[in-house]
């Protein structure tokens, strides 16, 4: 199958959207945003710019990328795979104004057209313009049927909870807390054996762990222990077994980097440290890790 990149672009001026009409060609007849075919050695952003001078005669000044949209369809009686850079334009110069390719129109943000736009702009068009950033994809059949399609919001929120101090200062209850109150699709740790996160439950059920992330208690959320962590394999086995029933049958996801504290670890602290540790062998492990032994 062959590729294709391309670009596409719409200007935005308060609370209308420029569209344009297209006049020949592909989707002639449609409203669409301004855009074409990316040239040999041509960047998209280079591409963007010529493209809007060539068909509304207009040269963007102020501009982001917002977006990818991946087509699997049939352009010119040949299935192509075409991959979309997908712009938002804020500032030009010069005035819009019909070509021999486009005819632009404005619209108000509540009255545009989608009814005489392609299909699949009635499903991104609307994340844009609420000031999201996606990744698309879209297959088509010979006659333009949507058979699927697939679109990631890349503006979900990341939240990290830390503390100042040596611990002691609640994580553990703000991530149970945030993971009973928001629908998180991946939750990860970065703790070691001495950790002793606590969240009571609503019914009053205490739920302690050293390694699981405490998303565990979010029935959808992917649980993952990443590299920076260092884990005691039989504590992990304790907690899995511990609260297999809020797991189900998720997996636990490890990071191949994370580091696996051993005796060795432990035995180290015991002849090296008089006071103030734990003895579980997290101060031996880091070391090692630290200087990647």
């Amino acid at each position: 199958m062959d590729r294709l990149e391309t670009t596409l672009c719409l200007l935005k001026k308060e609370d209308k959207i420029l569209l344009a009409m297209k006049k020949r060609g592909f989707g002639e007849g449609k409203y669409n945003g301004v855009g074409g075919k990316i040239e040999k050695e041509e960047t998209p952003e280079e591409a963007m710019i010529r493209e809007t001078q060539e068909e509304i005669n207009a040269i963007p000044l102020k501009y982001e990328k917002v977006g990818i949209i991946e087509f699997d369809e049939y352009y010119k009686g040949k299935r192509k795979n075409i991959l979309c850079h997908l712009y938002m334009i804020y500032d030009w110069e010069g005035t819009p104004s019909e070509t021999e390719e486009m005819k632009p129109v404005w619209f108000g943000i509540e009255d545009i057209p989608y009814s005489r736009m392609l299909p699949d702009d009635t499903y991104w068009l609307p994340l844009i313009l609420e000031g999201k950033k996606i990744r698309t994809s879209f297959q088509f059949d010979e006659n333009w049927n949507l058979l699927s399609k697939k679109i990631d919001d890349l503006n979900k929120n990341l939240i990290i909870v830390i503390d100042g101090q040596a611990g002691s200062s609640g994580k553990g209850k703000i991530c149970g807390y945030l993971a009973k109150k928001d629908n998180f699709s991946i939750s990860t740790n970065n703790w070691s054996s001495n950790a002793g996160h606590t969240y009571v439950s609503d019914d009053g059920r205490k739920v302690i762990v050293s390694h699981l992330p405490m998303a565990l208690i979010h029935p959808k959320t992917r649980l993952v222990i990443n590299s920076g962590a260092i884990i005691t394999p039989e504590i992990l086995f304790d907690e899995m077994n511990r609260y297999k029933e809020f797991i189900g049958n998720r997996k636990i996801y490890i990071d191949a980097r994370a580091m696996i504290i051993q005796e060795k670890h432990r035995e180290i602290e015991k002849n090296s440290i008089k006071s103030g540790s734990t003895f579980k062998g997290c101060g031996a492990a880091y070391c090692d890790k630290i200087m990647r032994k």
